[in-house]
């Protein structure tokens, strides 16, 4: 879906009818080829893939950052940033251009995997100068040009997994089989050779439809989903919310979706009690 989403005018306040009978569920509209024909033609360059808002890059990354942070996470140290050796094994589903790799998630944990179906998108990480000096350092991992709805992770491989700005190209029922392969790709968390490492991590940073029902892109072939809905879904998989947060700063006058963050656990883990929320 695109990365920022400006709501439709009428979707600004919360509507109070339903969609006829007759009308297909939104998320039986995706069509995948679509979808990445569309990301085809976006430019390979931070405004191209933040939907034309690349000023909310940082807003973004901060949020994430702190979102990461309140969850026991802590930054690599500077004198390591880059350095080889290895932390936390992670991964960037629909990881575009590697924005969220480069910005976020190699100052916290090496090696992060990729997971992105443009090839257009994963040549800026694997070929592009600018990740010239984290793919020296082994920082980037393996690369799969490959849709979420056919990756098929390696099982208890990851401590994270983060997913912001690409479940909308799935089907519901896609995304419940996804997240549940997501489930068996976590890291079990007794395995850990550090005992104050946090529970591993399934993160699902996505915009989020203010009216009674999903919403339905042509442009990109994408759903933006209810918060009750995904909330529907990530229980259906077996998933738990630890934590949920709103991302803050964004400039009312844009118009855009709210993004909401949820971190979640399997049913029954470490650290499933209590989850904590912030702001709606």
């Amino acid at each position: 879906m695109s990365v920022y989403g400006a709501m439709d005018p009428d979707d600004s306040v919360p509507q109070t009818y339903a969609l006829p009978s007759d009308s297909p569920p939104p998320d039986s509209q995706i069509d995948p080829t679509k979808a990445i024909q569309y990301w085809n033609d976006v430019p390979t360059s931070l405004a191209g893939i933040m939907g034309g808002y690349p000023q909310l890059n940082r807003i973004d990354i901060q949020s994430s950052a702190n979102f990461l942070t309140k969850l026991g996470h802590q930054k690599i140290p500077p004198s390591n940033t880059g350095c080889s050796a290895p932390t936390l094994h992670v991964v960037d589903c629909g990881a575009g251009i590697g924005r969220v790799t480069k910005d976020l998630l190699t100052k916290f944990f090496s090696p992060v995997d990729i997971v992105e179906p443009v090839e257009k998108f994963t040549r800026e990480i694997t070929e592009g100068s600018s990740f010239s000096p984290l793919r020296d350092a082994g920082v980037i991992g393996d690369v799969y040009n490959v849709g979420l709805e056919r990756w098929n992770p390696r099982p208890g491989a990851y401590s994270v997994i983060w997913n912001q700005w690409c479940l909308g190209h799935l089907r519901d029922h896609d995304l419940i089989l996804y997240l549940t392969r997501c489930i068996t790709a976590l890291t079990a968390s007794s395995t850990s050779s550090n005992p104050s490492t946090p529970p591993s991590t399934i993160i699902v940073k996505e915009n989020i439809a203010s009216g009674p029902d999903d919403i339905y892109d042509p442009q990109d072939s994408s759903v933006t989903r209810t918060e009750a809905k995904f909330k529907k879904l990530f229980k259906e998989a077996g998933l738990v919310i630890v934590r949920e947060e709103v991302m803050r700063g964004v400039p009312p006058k844009l118009g855009l979706y709210k993004v909401k963050t949820f971190a979640l656990r399997p049913v029954g883990a470490m650290g499933t009690q209590g989850g904590d929320r912030d702001g709606d």
